[in-house]
């Protein structure tokens, strides 16, 4: 957001998850190494004052160039109301930016009655249709235990099947990923390139980062 430009406005998809018993989000204190030092310190703060609440967010983000823009913040995603849930997304969300979509495991082909913790792929692609030049989409996923490049190749196989193929970058830690989807190809190209330098500028771990795959 901050060194692309021509994203004015950053929104935040979330498909918030009713508490259970599960330890998905248990891991709250861990080293910032070499992650954003502000950031790290502001969710700290927010542990330590008792507002563990996605909502707090714009706080941080108040001070930033961009606009930011939480979709539903305080509503529960179920499976019985997903369709209306991303048909509501306004078009002014989606007008010059960067669209962040978080399920808790990531995507999936299909889901079942029950399933509220995945985004499948057929809903991305008719956002992802919706979506106009030059904004982009990013969507969260949590690697499963196979093969990095078998998942990669997986996603990158479902992805060809879009309306408008997206150019790609996938962006890895080892542990979750990042999938980044822009329309054209120099959008793509101009990504990479911010993810790359990004990476160099954090000295994030060799390889972690994966070459951009054009239109999949």
């Amino acid at each position: 957001m901050e060194n692309s430009r021509f994203l004015k406005q950053l929104t935040f998809i979330p498909m918030l998850t009713r508490v259970d018993n599960r330890t998905g989000g248990g891991l709250t204190r861990y080293n910032c190494g070499n992650r954003r030092a502000d950031l790290y310190e502001f969710l700290s703060e927010c542990l330590d004052t008792g507002r563990r609440d996605i909502r707090h967010l714009k706080e941080y983000f108040a001070k930033k160039t961009f606009t930011y823009a939480l979709y539903r913040g305080s509503t529960c995603f179920t499976n019985k109301t997903r369709d209306e849930y991303f048909h509501a997304i306004p078009d002014t969300a989606l007008d010059n930016a960067l669209i962040f979509i978080d399920p808790d495991n990531g995507l999936t082909d299909s889901v079942g009655q029950t399933d509220d913790k995945h985004l499948t792929y057929a809903e991305l692609d008719r956002l992802h249709n919706r979506v106009k030049e030059p904004s982009i989409i990013v969507a969260y996923h949590h690697l499963a235990r196979i093969r990095r490049e078998d998942l990669f190749r997986s996603i990158s196989k479902h992805l060809r099947q879009f309306h408008s193929k997206p150019n790609t970058v996938f962006v890895s830690d080892n542990r979750i990923a990042f999938l980044v989807l822009a329309k054209e190809s120099g959008i793509g190209l101009h990504v990479e390139s911010i993810l790359r330098n990004y990476a160099s500028m954090h000295r994030l771990k060799p390889g972690v980062w994966l070459p951009r795959n054009t239109n999949c």
